[in-house]
C-alpha cells in the first residue's frame, strides 16, 4: 500500500485550472433536481481560485453556454455566471453529444489541468443517441482533459459514463433516486480544487510491482490522500520513485521502503487491494465487454476475499441455485444498453470498489450488496465474518469459496486436534465464531469444525492438512 498526501495548498502552487460545468437542464430534471443540481453549480463556482478559468454549459434539446471560450475567474465573471446558473429551467430532452463537443471543444492548455463535471439524470435522446458513437467521439477529442461523470437516477446509460470516466482519467459518481445532488457534486467539487500533481506514475522500485489498483494513477491533489495497491515479487530495500508533472515541469519524490517477503500483520491489504480490483474489472467489462476471463478472475477474487459480486451471488441463493450454472454472461451490445435500477446498483457498487481505502468502507459495499442478494423466505442472512461470506446450507455455515472439488477434514470441536490445529493455523480462529458447525474453504483443502470429526492427530496428518489450508 503506498499513501501519497502532498499537504496543504498552501506549501506549493496548485496548479491552474479550466473547469467547465456541464448540467442536464432536460425535462426529466424538474424540481428537487435541478434546484439541488443548481445550487451544485453555485458551490462549485465557489471553488475557483484566482488563478483559474472556467465555462458553465446548460444543455437540454439544445445547448447553451455561459460563453464561448473560457473566462478568468474574476469578480465580474463569476457574478455573471451566478446569474446565468439562477436562471437555468428545466425543458425539452437531452442533447448529450452536443454538450459533449461543446465541453472539447478548443482542446485543453498545456499548462492548465482542463476538468469537466458533467451531471446527468437520462439517457440521451436528441442528435447523436448512441452511446458507443457518443463515447467513442468523445474519447477521440478528450486529449488531457479529465472527465467527471455524476450521474443522477435509474435512467442514466451506466455504460456510457463508465466509458466517459475512463477515457477520460476521471471517476463517477451515481446518485440514487432521493439523494442529493448537491452533495455529491460538492464532494468532487472540493476535492478537485487544488490540483498538486498529474501525470503520475511509480518509475522506479527495488522489487517488480504488478497488478496496480488504480491501473492508472489519477492526479494528485492538495489536501487530499491517494491511496495505491499492488503486489510484488521477491523482496528487498530501495528507492521508491513517484514522478509527476506541475505546471508543465516534471518532478518527483522518493523514499526509501522496504518491501518483505512475508509481513503478516498486514493481512487488511490483500483484501483492499481484491475489493478495488473488482471495482476495476466489473467496470472494464461494462466498457469493454463481458470477456470470459475477466468474469473468471472476479469469481476467483470474490471468492478467495469473501467480497459478493454479480457473478458470485448466486452462491448465497437456495441449494438448487448453487447447483445450477452461474448468470449468463451479457454481451456488448445489451452492456451497452444497459439502464435502469440493477445497471446502476451495479455501476455504483462497481465504482464504490474502485475507490476503497479502509477495511470500513470495503466492508459496507460487501454488506449493501449481501443485503440486495440474500434469499428471501425466512432463511438466515448470509455472515461476512474475517473478509469471508457464510451461507447456512444443511445446519453448517458454509464458506461460499467451497468447492466440492477439494477435500474436507471435519475435526471435533473443543477436543486435543481442535486445539492442535488452532495453533498450527491461527489464521483460523477468526472463523471460528460464525456458528457450531462452520466449514472454511482453503486453497487445496478445506477444514470443517462440527460436533463429530477428527478427535486426535496421526504423525504427519496435521502438516499436511495445514499445508492443503495454505495453499503451499
Amino acid at each position: 500500500m503506498l499513501l501519497l498526501a502532498p499537504g496543504p495548498a498552501g506549501r506549493a502552487g496548485a496548479i491552474p485550472r479550466d473547469l467547465t460545468l456541464v448540467v442536464d437542464v432536460s425535462g426529466s430534471m424538474s424540481g428537487t433536481k435541478l434546484e439541488q443540481a443548481k445550487a451544485a453549480l453555485q458551490q462549485a463556482l465557489g471553488t475557483l481560485s484566482p488563478n483559474d478559468r472556467f465555462r458553465v454549459i446548460a444543455f437540454s434539446g439544445a445547448v447553451r453556454r455561459f460563453r464561448e471560450q473560457p473566462v478568468a475567474a474574476t469578480s465580474a465573471n463569476l457574478a455573471d455566471a451566478r446569474e446565468f446558473v439562477d436562471g437555468l429551467a428545466a425543458e425539452g430532452g437531452t442533447n448529450l453529444a452536443g454538450a459533449l463537443d461543446a465541453a472539447l471543444d478548443g482542446g485543453a492548455d498545456a499548462e492548465r489541468l482542463s476538468q469537466i463535471l458533467l451531471v446527468s439524470d437520462g439517457m440521451p435522446s436528441v442528435g447523436e443517441q448512441a452511446p458507443d458513437r457518443i463515447a467513442g467521439n468523445a474519447a477521440a477529442r478528450i486529449g488531457r482533459a479529465r472527465i467527471f461523470p455524476v450521474g443522477v437516477g435509474h435512467d442514466v446509460n451506466t455504460y456510457l459514463l463508465d466509458r466517459l470516466a475512463a477515457e477520460g482519467r476521471g471517476s463517477v459518481e451515481y446518485v440514487p433516486p432521493g439523494a442529493s445532488v448537491e452533495s455529491a457534486v460538492g464532494v468532487i467539487t472540493s476535492k478537485l480544487r487544488h490540483p498538486a500533481l498529474v501525470d503520475l506514475r511509480i518509475a522506479e522500485a527495488p522489487v517488480e510491482l504488478s497488478g496496480q489498483q488504480p491501473a492508472r494513477l489519477p492526479d494528485l491533489f492538495h489536501g487530499e490522500e491517494l491511496v495505491v495497491f499492488g503486489r510484488y515479487r521477491e523482496s528487498g530495500t530501495g528507492r521508491v520513485i513517484v514522478t509527476g508533472t506541475r505546471n508543465g515541469a516534471r518532478e518527483r519524490v522518493e523514499t526509501i521502503a522496504r518491501f518483505d517477503p512475508l509481513e503478516a500483520g498486514n493481512g487488511f491489504i490483500p483484501r483492499l487491494w481484491a475489493a478495488r480490483r473488482i471495482g476495476e474489472l466489473t467496470r472494464l467489462i461494462r466498457v469493454e465487454g463481458p470477456a470470459p476471463v475477466l468474469i473468471e478472475e472476479i469469481r476467483d477474487l470474490g471468492l478467495r476475499f469473501g467480497i459478493l459480486t454479480e457473478y458470485t451471488a448466486y452462491l448465497v441463493q437456495e441449494p438448487q441455485a448453487v447447483a445450477d450454472a452461474p448468470p449468463p454472461i451479457p454481451r456488448l451490445e445489451e452492456a451497452r444498453r444497459q439502464t435502469g435500477a440493477a445497471s446502476f446498483d451495479r455501476a455504483s457498487r462497481s465504482a464504490k470498489f474502485a475507490e476503497v481505502k479502509t477495511l470500513q468502507s470495503a466492508d459496507e459495499v460487501v454488506a449493501g450488496a449481501m443485503g440486495g442478494w440474500a434469499s428471501p423466505g425466512g432463511r438466515e442472512a448470509p455472515k461476512r465474518v474475517g473478509g469471508r461470506v457464510f451461507v447456512l446450507r444443511d445446519s453448517v455455515w458454509t464458506d461460499i469459496g467451497n468447492t466440492d472439488r477439494i477435500p474436507v477434514t471435519a475435526v471435533a470441536a473443543f477436543s486435543p486436534a481442535y486445539f492442535e490445529l488452532v495453533r498450527m493455523l491461527p489464521e483460523l480462529a477468526p472463523y471460528l465464531s460464525t456458528g457450531a458447525d462452520v466449514l472454511v474453504a482453503g486453497r487445496r483443502g478445506s477444514i470443517r469444525i462440527a460436533q463429530r470429526g477428527i478427535e486426535s492427530w496421526r504423525a504427519g496428518d496435521l502438516a499436511a492438512v495445514v499445508r492443503n489450508f495454505r495453499g503451499t
